[in-house]
């Protein structure tokens, strides 16, 4: 099977005498050659589907939910290189807060609102979204407040009042957001000769709007 580029064999293999309390054959996955085939750009492309209303929702809420959990994600704007960043949440706002410093490249590129991209990929991969939207500065004293942690005072001697603090707001506009990219099930269904791959990636990537 074919999984991000690289080539698995799927095989049934006995189990070693080692381990006599499995007493069967056990599905292992054997790593190959990484592929690049012609024109991947307009292959994958053509298997990309916008999601339809009743589906937005859904990969919302799974993007959301694990965003949250994880609050880790890459944040970059025109000229400055995503880097990963703590992510913090006001409640159920669908906003993304991270708190920097105001002498970096990220807080001086957004002295003004500007557009900016989140690459985000769940701890147990199986999420991955890239979502566009506005970058800005926030320095809301109520809502610093509120986001205010142990993690956040460790990085500020002066706390909330320290003069290098600075608070950025995402707000999402449009996401590309894929679930279950690199599923063992699908690989097993794609050995078996099960169903349509092709299908399958269909049903696991959308494009959304996030407002």
């Amino acid at each position: 099977m074919l999984v991000n580029g690289t080539l698995f064999f799927v095989g049934l293999v006995p189990t070693s005498s080692a381990r006599p309390d499995l007493g069967r054959a056990e599905l292992r996955l054997f790593a190959g050659t990484r592929l690049e085939p012609p024109q991947t750009r307009g292959v994958w492309r053509s298997h990309r589907r916008k999601a339809m209303p009743d589906n937005d929702e859904e990969f919302k809420s799974k993007f959301w939910d694990s965003i949250r959990s994880d609050m880790t994600a890459m944040i970059g704007v025109p000229g400055v290189h995503p880097r990963p960043m703590t992510a913090q949440f006001d409640g159920d706002r669908n906003v993304i807060y991270f708190f920097t410093a105001k002498d970096t490249d990220l807080a001086e590129a957004v002295a003004s609102a500007k557009e900016a991209t989140l690459v985000y990929s769940a701890k147990g991969h199986d999420l991955f979204a890239t979502v566009e939207g506005s970058l800005r500065i926030d320095n809301d004293p109520a809502v610093i407040d509120r986001l205010w942690n142990r993690f956040v005072a460790a990085w500020f001697e002066g706390g909330k009042d320290d003069p290098k603090l600075c608070l950025l707001r995402f707000d999402p506009a449009d996401a590309e957001i894929w679930k279950d990219a690199s599923s063992i099930t699908a690989g097993v269904k794609l050995f078996l000769g099960m169903g349509d791959p092709k299908e399958d990636y269909r049903d696991s990537v959308a494009q959304v709007r996030m407002k």
